[in-house]
């Protein structure tokens, strides 16, 4: 897959539930990132569970 150069990465840090759906999402990234949703953004959420890394 090709990633094009243009692709803007957000990561929402606090950790959110994942039962908002599509639409509970988008109100985050516009109201609380006040960002808008568009084509060559991705936009990256966690729950409160963060994966253990060991080391």
């Amino acid at each position: 897959m090709l990633i094009p150069q243009t692709l803007k990465t957000y990561f929402y840090l606090p950790a959110i539930d994942f039962r908002k759906s599509i639409d509970g999402l988008s109100v985050l990234v516009t109201e609380a990132m006040q960002l808008s949703i568009k084509s060559d953004q991705v936009f990256i959420f966690r729950n409160r569970k963060l994966p253990i890394i060991p080391h």
